[in-house]
C-alpha cells in the first residue's frame, strides 16, 4: 500500500454459462485477506503465540480435533457469531454446525490440514437456527502434544447470496433474448406451440409445476383465451 505494507488479496471466480453449456460471463471478487494471512502465519508459530491471537483476535476461530470432529476450543468472536456459549461448544462436534454428514466434513479439513485444498465453503447453522455461507481456512497446530485443527471462519453468505442472484439474472436474460428471436420467426399457426414453449422454458427456470398466460378483453374484464403448461 501507499506505506510500503504487503497486503494478500484473493481471486474468486464463478462463471456463468450460457444456455448451451459454454461459459458466458465470470463473476470475479477481490478479497483483502491480510489480516487472515497473519493470523495463520502466527498462529503457526509457536503453542504461547497461539493462545494471545486466539483470544484477541476479531476472526472467528474454532479448534477441532481432526480424529473424531470435537470442538476444542473456540474463542469469543465464534461465540457471538454462532450464538452459542464457550461450555455449550466445547460438548459439540463439527457436524452439529455443518450441514454435511460430520465425516464429509471432517475429510475436507483433513484435506486442507494436508495442503490440497486451500479453503471450504460450508453451510452452518446458528444456535438460532439461521444458515450462513462461511468460508474456511483451516491449518494444523499442536497443543499440549497434540494436533488440532484450527479454523478461521468468514461469512461469505452475502457473496454468494449475490452470486446466486446474478447467476439468475443472466439465465433469465438468456431465456428472454432466446424466446423473443423465436418468437420474430414464428407463423401465425406456430404462435400457440411457440407460447407453450415459453410457458415451459419459464416455468422450469422458476421451479413451478405449472404456468399460464391469459389474453383479456379490451375493458380486463373476461378471459378470452388461456394456454398453460404443467410439467
Amino acid at each position: 500500500d501507499e506505506r510500503g505494507r504487503e497486503k494478500f488479496y484473493e481471486m474468486r471466480a464463478t462463471p456463468i454459462m450460457d444456455p448451451n453449456g459454454r461459459v458466458a460471463r465470470i463473476i470475479a471478487h477481490l478479497i483483502n485477506i491480510t489480516a487472515k494471512k497473519r493470523i495463520e502465519s502466527l498462529l503457526r508459530e509457536s503453542e504461547e503465540r497461539y493462545t494471545s491471537i486466539f483470544e484477541n483476535s476479531h476472526s472467528v476461530i474454532l479448534l477441532i480435533d481432526p480424529v473424531n470432529g470435537r470442538i476444542a476450543d473456540v474463542n469469543e468472536a465464534a461465540c457471538n457469531f454462532y450464538g452459542y456459549t464457550r461450555s455449550e461448544f466445547r460438548t459439540m462436534n463439527i457436524g452439529d454446525l455443518d450441514s454435511l454428514p460430520a465425516e464429509e466434513t471432517l475429510a475436507k479439513i483433513r484435506d486442507q490440514i494436508k495442503g490440497n485444498t486451500d479453503t471450504n465453503i460450508f453451510k452452518h447453522r446458528l444456535k438460532n437456527n439461521e444458515i450462513k455461507s462461511v468460508e474456511t481456512t483451516t491449518g494444523k497446530i499442536e497443543i499440549a502434544r497434540k494436533d488440532y485443527a484450527y479454523c478461521i471462519i468468514t461469512d461469505v453468505t452475502s457473496r454468494c447470496e449475490a452470486e446466486v442472484e446474478l447467476k439468475h439474472r443472466y439465465q433469465f436474460e438468456s431465456i428472454t433474448k432466446s424466446l423473443a428471436t423465436k418468437f420474430i420467426n414464428l407463423r401465425a399457426e406456430e404462435l400457440e406451440d411457440g407460447i407453450r414453449n415459453a410457458l415451459k422454458r419459464v416455468g422450469e427456470f422458476a421451479g413451478v409445476d405449472h404456468a399460464f398466460i391469459f389474453l383479456l378483453s379490451e375493458d380486463k374484464t373476461r378471459v378470452i383465451k388461456s394456454l398453460s403448461w404443467w410439467k
